[in-house]
């Protein structure tokens, strides 16, 4: 995850959003990263971050993620996975270990070599 934030935020950074005191940029950011990475999920069902790391995000099925899941998993899901992390620790108990954000969006991370 922190991988995918640093990336969007240099993209948006390079499209020339910048973060000033009246709020306006970081509202943008706050706007285009979600869509950025609902983007990646939904057409390739990797961020980059989870590339680089061999991961996929798939549907509960296993088929491909949706558009609206994508979205839903990167706003909503991820904005209440991230409330004081305790989505994200929660997985460490989960049988499948799908965050918050997994469970909202009804979608897992593979290993993306095993999972065609």
């Amino acid at each position: 995850m922190l991988v995918d934030l640093f990336i969007a935020y240099l993209v948006v950074m390079i499209v020339g959003v910048r973060l000033s005191s009246s709020g306006t940029g970081l509202m943008l950011c706050i706007i285009v990263i979600p869509l950025i990475l609902s983007v990646l999920v939904a057409a390739t069902g990797r961020t980059l971050g989870k590339r680089a790391l061999g991961l996929k995000v798939v549907s509960a099925d296993g088929g491909p993620v949706s558009w609206g899941k994508a979205f839903i998993r990167e706003t909503v899901g991820k904005f209440l996975s991230g409330f004081f992390l305790l989505g994200y620790v929660t997985a460490i108990g989960d049988v499948k270990k799908q965050t918050w954000h997994d469970h909202i969006a009804r979608t897992l991370v593979v290993d993306a070599r095993s999972h065609a």
